[in-house]
């Protein structure tokens, strides 16, 4: 009897965090469909096992897509530099919200991981590690968009 090899749906597999777990994914024998910009590179998680599908958070072009058939749901995919609070707001808060919206549309939505920063908890107090109960302090426009990104109402 063979197992159905797990299927991911990864936001952001083109960055630092998501290059690394797409091969662990497809080390541990897993199957990866990416969700990645026309204009990103993408030839750091191009291998077998790996469907890339071309999107974007801001449109919600290719979310439907990259999310059938996956098991779980990666959303590591984030904006990390903008000169306006509006352009954090649109990628890292509207772009989460539609990906949920597509994760949930799906007649057994798969469980979804949410990743955010540590830029949404703020700096700690000196002599003092944050804790998981600590309010978040957000110091940056970033960090509070990352703050706001949480799935409210799931």
């Amino acid at each position: 009897m063979t197992t159905a090899r797990p299927r991911f749906a990864i936001t952001g597999a083109n960055g630092f965090i998501g290059r690394r777990l797409c091969r662990r994914i497809l080390r541990e024998g897993g199957e990866v469909a990416a969700l990645v910009r026309g204009t990103s590179a993408h030839q750091d998680i191009a291998a077998p096992g790996v469907r890339l599908v071309t999107g974007d958070l801001l449109t919600g072009e290719g979310l439907r897509e990259v999310v059938r058939g996956a098991d779980y749901v990666v959303h590591l995919a984030g904006l990390v530099k903008s000169p306006t609070e509006e352009g954090f707001r649109r990628s890292n808060e509207e772009g989460t919200r539609r990906l949920v919206a597509e994760v949930g549309a799906l007649a057994s939505p798969p469980p979804l991981v949410l990743c955010s920063s540590l830029a949404a908890a703020g700096p700690s107090q000196p002599g003092r590690p944050r804790q998981e109960e600590d309010p978040p302090l957000p110091v940056s426009r970033y960090g509070r968009s990352q703050a706001r990104r949480r799935v409210r109402g799931a």
